[in-house]
């Protein structure tokens, strides 16, 4: 069985927790991940600075370099550039970088998904391109799932990422994808893994993915977590899809 995370943060900086690709890669070798997907590792205060552009930069030279190993997705942050160069990072990550999805998060970036002059139009313009989307979730109301499933219809055609599976919101995040069949639960970074099993068992198999979000959580412990969790309560093809088929799926690359 191939495991995928799908729900990991690589930075070129070397402060605090940050690893860089080659340090994931070798991690990987060690637990036995397959493949990772890969976005940038954030700021985690709002005064503490993050060089969005060129830690995109690093995420596509890191996957070029490792093409096999690494999934590779954008990061763009509203609160930081205006629209223009938004929509400049939108169009580099998704045609020279050829990044098949990009992320957003209002928790880490503080700011409303929902907002209309500062989110909304960097969404769409976002599907616009084709690629998937990607949201932090989690309680906060900046970020709780119910406006990623608002967000989800009013873009039915696009796959959005939903990270973290609300993390103290699971029941949210399960009722957001129960109504809506284009997103995707990412059940990574949480306090309390049990509705990942709820998940798959309220909505299928194939709408529900592994993530540890390494570095902030050990990417080894949540491989245990989720065998521990759902082996012998689901099927081995059912694993096979929550393990790493759901997002080799997404990328084109089952």
């Amino acid at each position: 069985m191939k495991w995928i995370d799908a729900d990991t943060h690589i930075s070129s900086e070397t402060t605090g927790n940050r690893i860089s690709a080659d340090r994931l890669v070798e991690q990987m070798d060690r637990i036995g991940i397959s493949r990772s997907l890969v976005w940038l590792h954030p700021n985690q205060r709002e005064d503490e600075p993050c060089d969005f552009e060129a830690q995109n930069q690093y995420i596509y030279a890191s996957s070029q370099r490792f093409p096999a190993r690494l999934l590779p997705v954008g990061w763009v942050n509203p609160r930081v550039y205006d629209f223009t160069q938004i929509q400049e990072q939108i169009l580099r990550q998704t045609g020279e970088y050829g990044f098949q999805g990009i992320k957003m998060n209002g928790a880490q970036n503080f700011y409303d998904l929902l907002d209309p002059v500062i989110s909304l139009p960097v969404i769409e313009s976002i599907a616009m391109q084709g690629v998937f989307l990607a949201f932090h979730s989690d309680a906060n109301s900046n970020t709780h799932p119910d406006k990623i499933a608002r967000i989800a219809g009013l873009y039915p055609e696009v796959k959005i990422l939903l990270v973290h599976m609300g993390q103290t919101a699971c029941q949210a995040a399960i009722r957001a994808a129960k109504q809506h069949d284009n997103i995707l639960l990412i059940g990574s970074g949480m306090p309390d893994l049990s509705p990942v099993l709820a998940a798959v068992k309220t909505l299928g198999s194939k709408r529900v993915c592994f993530g540890s979000d390494a570095p902030f959580s050990d990417a080894e412990t949540a491989m245990a977590n989720y065998r521990s969790l759902l082996q012998g309560n689901i099927s081995e093809g059912e694993m096979a899809d929550v393990a790493g088929g759901n997002l080799l799926r997404l990328f084109g690359k089952a």
